[in-house]
């Protein structure tokens, strides 16, 4: 159930949160006129995900003027940067080979660069943009990247790395292995205090814990995440949240609860 209402979740939530996050996104456009053009690369390539996917279509012009002042500036790692930003803005596209296309760019020029860790990450977030689209491929660039991620040892990347790899193994319901690398990343979520990322941990081993029938555990990771997203406002986690609360309560066979959800 949740897949068909996250399909109408992603079709509905640029409408819900537009007006919050276009503020926004004109606010960083007027704000950035007066920089370089190198400055305004760097504020664009910064703008939050959950700005992003509440605005994609004004994100996109924003990010298409990162890609071509890089090109100007022909600076390889502003441009793989600024690629890595619009698979980003690509969250709710279908259009996987594009997908495809763009990160492998992205991490040809990171090879040529040196920097194994962007190499890293660039695979593993291919891997996660596709799960739904080709579950063997992505399966692929996520084991490719983590083991990059591994030899290179860098807490701040390995983290969603880990995380979104356990997600990849509850889709495949190997239920073991999911818990493992939501725990693993999870506890390193905590040690780097990412306010952002801890709740989409405590969102997956909700899930997970969902789907084998452990509904106490589960209700008490999405409180927790609740409690953050609440504090951060974020717009966009709290959606998350309340689905998987409905799931929860649809489960329990709380219809009511789930309604509430599902609306909020």
């Amino acid at each position: 159930m949740k897949n068909s209402l996250y399909f109408l979740f992603a079709f509905f939530y640029n409408i819900v949160c537009q007006s919050q996050n276009t503020e926004y996104l004109d606010s960083i456009s007027n704000s950035i006129i007066s920089l370089t053009k190198k400055e305004q690369i760097n504020v664009i390539n910064n703008i939050p995900f959950d700005k992003v996917v509440g605005d994609i279509k004004n994100y996109q012009i924003l990010n298409e003027k990162a890609i071509l002042y890089s090109q100007e500036l022909k600076d390889s790692l502003l441009l793989a940067n600024s690629l890595e930003r619009k698979i980003l803005s690509l969250h709710f596209s279908t259009q996987t080979e594009e997908v495809i296309k763009v990160s492998l760019q992205a991490a040809k020029i990171y090879e040529k660069l040196n920097k194994p860790v962007k190499v890293g990450e660039t695979y593993c977030n291919l891997g996660w943009k596709i799960k739904y689209l080709d579950a063997v491929k992505a399966f692929e660039y996520m084991q490719q990247g983590i083991r990059i991620l591994e030899k290179n040892i860098d807490l701040k990347a390995i983290n969603p790395a880990y995380d979104n790899f356990g997600a990849l193994f509850g889709i495949q319901k190997q239920w073991d292995s999911a818990f493992y690398y939501h725990k693993k990343s999870l506890k390193i979520k905590k040690q780097l205090k990412d306010s952002v990322g801890i709740p989409f941990g405590y969102s997956h081993l909700a899930n997970v814990n969902l789907k084998i029938g452990e509904y106490t555990l589960a209700e008490k990771y999405l409180d927790s995440a609740l409690f953050i997203r609440q504090n951060r406002n974020d717009i966009y986690g709290l959606a998350d949240t309340y689905l998987y609360y409905g799931d929860l309560y649809f489960e329990k066979k709380d219809y009511k609860k789930a309604i509430e959800s599902f609306k909020k």
